[in-house]
């Protein structure tokens, strides 16, 4: 059973899993509101879109939105903002939470009537309210302004659209192949810029076509191709198209980059319904009408939304909990719900895929994924998935392999659409795929995955090498730290280097080579170079050896050394190494004091729609930092901390995520976090907190773990202290992966809570 096929199979295996005697106390479906994360301003929007999606799916049809008048492009990164009343269309391809604009690709939208106008995004813009709007995994549905109904399904390859027109209008569908997320530039502009192409035959209502995605992310590698499929019932009266010039009523095709086409039926007195099956693909059109037969047991909207309801329900129940609040069971199952809209399948039905090589590429055993915010990622969304669902962990690293393999040797930074848009810093592949294999993820080439990720670790990216490298590296591994007058984001790329070595070192003491576990770990220690002990932070220091100079040092502004951060933010970027960081901190307890202080200065803060000074849950590089506690032995210290980020970093309204959803990096950090565990990504280790079920158990192929908390849900009772395994007390505050496996029960002690005193708050240093 592949990943592409296993969602649809998998109802019958969890009942199998639930053969202890537990089953969930609720269907999970109702908790979840694909809404949250949609709205939010500034560095707090989410990006989140709220459409149809199979989970880790190709397809995802959702509604692009507008403002009437100014539209501010970086809040609809996502394609829908949730303070929009505009709706321009239905587009099949979305990205989820991630900080650029892009696809958006494939866009249908109904219409009474057709003109003109409907051929450009500003002017074909349908006003609705939030309350005729209705979101649940695998569905969405809006009934505009003026009475049209659109309701909106998708499996992993396909669609279906359904539109109700009301009496007296004029049934139109309109296909829009130039729109998409980014505005595109010129085609005078843009030397890669390939036309769409659109073909109609009337007698069936079939219609195909092709257009080009070039996006802020994928454009920076030429873009890719997308094709689709599509069929209307019944088929058209009338129809058109339109391809750099004036709309041509009558016409079946067309190619051009301002492209697209419409398909009417005569005015009713009675409601019409038209149905638009689609099917895309990145190979051809022929490639998407066969994704559309390989899913023969769908004959129409409400078979296909059932059958993705059915999966969305066995992939949300692999995790089942009982007790919580209503707050925090919709927050709990929603993020889950988000852990499975990215990374996107990229390969068909019969294992074709358009590699990073652009050459074609045919595993039906082993479908292809791409589209990952590894800088992001690699932080909390991959080891839950290694965790929960290791059938898609492995499908994600054998992807991640094969970039390397077709792209000249290097793993990819953030790969998206079929090229490695180069985002972000350090070398996160490496920390993802030793993931994998140390949490012992079967299934992918991992002697290919270590070769690739030691190439671009120990040396210079080979020139015939388009994705990923380390830039600098020969002055990370001659000197120990990259110059700040060589790069910026000096600190940051130095830091996160190292903790990719960590990762390096402890896969390959799972390898059992010593001589290489040894050296990188030797390595993953050498943040410590920039460690400047007169100021307590670590700081931008030159090729030369020597300190950056800044004026009005506090730590708290953004300088050139830091990437999306400063100083406090990046102080703690060492999860892999915390007793070491805790010796340059002045020692445990000294560490465990400024933990301390960095939090109280935190709470103070009013969270606004700008970068937070002291802890930053909107963005990735401090999201360790209140399981840190744990990483240093004292668990209990940190448990109110990881309670008030779960508090009062989500929510379940549009502005419910903290900051751009990363891929799901935020949305995974809430789900690990209710479960008690925070991973130290790349090695074995998780750091211990408190739950907030009473009682959750994680579906896995070799048992069941069970998470215990008695009180979790009652304050009076919900400061966490310990925990134990199978009844064995576990010291300090960490477990391992192994130690999970099985049928295994992690029991969290709680007791009555103890208020922090103002007076005892630890001086700043």
């Amino acid at each position: 059973m592949t990943p592409a096929h296993a969602p649809f199979l998998l109802l019958a295996l969890a009942g199998c899993l639930h053969g202890d005697g537990f089953s969930p106390v609720h269907d999970p479906l109702p908790w979840v509101d694909p809404f949250i994360g949609t709205g939010g301003k500034g560095f707090g929007e989410g990006s989140s879109f709220p459409g149809a999606r199979a989970p880790w799916g190709m397809v995802a049809i959702s509604p692009d939105t507008r403002t009437e008048g100014t539209h501010i492009p970086g809040f609809h990164n996502g394609g829908y903002w949730y303070e929009d009343h505009l709706i321009t269309g239905f587009s099949h391809l979305h990205l989820q939470g991630t900080g650029a604009p892009d696809y958006g690709n494939v866009l249908f939208m109904p219409w009474d009537g057709f003109s003109e106008a409907l051929t450009h995004d500003e002017t074909r813009e349908a006003p609705f309210d939030h309350a005729n709007e209705e979101a649940s995994p695998g569905y969405y549905a809006v009934t505009f302004d003026d009475g049209i109904l659109a309701e909106l399904t998708a499996g992993l390859r396909t669609g279906v659209h359904r539109y109700t027109f009301p009496a007296g209008t004029e049934p139109t569908v309109i296909v829009d192949l130039e729109h998409q997320i980014e505005e595109r530039a010129p085609v005078e502009e843009d030397p890669n810029r390939v036309p769409a192409a659109f073909h109609l035959d009337p007698t069936t209502g079939v219609f195909t076509g092709t257009t080009q995605v070039t996006g802020a992310l994928s454009g920076r590698t030429g873009g890719f191709l997308v094709h689709f499929w599509a069929q209307v019932e019944p088929p058209p009266a009338t129809w058109g198209t339109w391809a750099d010039a004036d709309p041509v009523a009558g016409s079946a095709q067309a190619e051009g980059y301002h492209l697209g086409g419409w398909l009417g039926w005569p005015s009713s007195g009675e409601p019409t319904t038209v149905t638009v099956k689609v099917a895309l693909s990145f190979v051809s059109p022929e490639a998407a009408a066969a994704n559309w037969q390989a899913e023969p047991w769908v004959a129409g909207f409400d078979d296909r939304r059932r059958e993705t309801e059915t999966t969305w329900r066995a992939m949300l129940g692999h995790i089942p909990v009982q007790g919580g609040t209503d707050r925090e069971r919709t927050i709990f199952y929603s993020s889950l719900y988000r852990t499975m809209l990215m990374p996107n399948l990229r390969s068909d039905a019969d294992g074709s895929y358009v590699g990073f090589d652009g050459l074609l590429h045919v595993e039906p055993d082993d479908p292809f994924y791409s589209d990952m915010s590894l800088w992001d990622t690699y932080r909390t969304l991959h080891p839950l998935v290694d965790l929960a669902y290791p059938t898609w962990g492995s499908a994600f690293a054998s992807s991640l392999v094969r970039m390397a393999q077709q792209s000249g040797g290097c793993l990819p930074r953030w790969p998206c659409g079929q090229g490695d848009s180069g985002s972000m810093v350090g070398d996160p592949a490496d920390i993802v795929l030793a993931d994998a294999a140390v949490k012992g993820i079967e299934g992918w080439d991992e002697q290919a995955g270590w070769e690739a990720a030691v190439l671009c670790a120990d040396g210079e990216k080979p020139s015939t090498a388009t994705s990923g490298g380390r830039g600098h590296i020969e002055s990370y591994l001659g000197r120990g730290w990259i110059g700040s007058d060589e790069e910026s984001g000096s600190v940051s790329k130095t830091m996160e280097f190292a903790v990719a070595d960590g990762a390096l070192a402890a896969w390959a003491a799972a390898r059992g080579n010593e001589e290489d576990a040894a050296r990188y770990g030797d390595r993953s220690r050498y943040y410590l170079n920039l460690w400047d002990q007169a100021e307590g932070f670590f700081r931008g220091r030159s090729s030369e050896g020597a300190f950056d100079d800044t004026i009005g040092w506090e730590g708290t502004s953004w300088e050139d050394a830091y990437t999306e951060g400063n100083a406090w933010q990046y102080l703690w970027l060492a999860p892999h190494d915390a007793a070491r960081l805790a010796d340059a901190l002045g020692g445990r307890e000294a560490a465990l004091d400024l933990l301390d202080a960095f939090f109280l200065d935190s709470a103070e803060e009013e969270d606004t729609i700008w970068p937070e000074l002291y802890y930053w849950h909107g963005n990735e590089p401090d999201l360790h930092v209140p399981f840190l506690y744990a990483l240093l032995g004292d668990p209990a210290r940190g448990a109110p901390w990881v309670r008030w980020v779960r508090e009062t970093r989500y929510g379940t309204g549009a502005d419910g995520i903290d900051g751009n959803d990363d891929g799901a990096t935020l949305a995974a950090w809430y789900v690990l976090s209710a479960l008690g565990l925070y991973p130290v990504t790349g090695t074995p280790t998780y750091a211990l907190g408190p739950p907030v079920f009473p009682r959750a158990q994680v579906m896995m192929p070799d048992g069941v773990l069970t998470i215990v908390a008695p009180g979790s849900d009652q304050p009076a009772t919900a400061a966490w202290w310990g925990a134990d395994l199978d009844g064995v007390p576990i010291e300090g505050g960490t477990l391992t992966h192994d130690q999970l496996q099985g049928d295994v029960t992690l029991r969290h002690h709680l007791g009555p809570t103890v208020p922090m005193v103002e007076s005892e708050r630890p001086a700043l240093p």
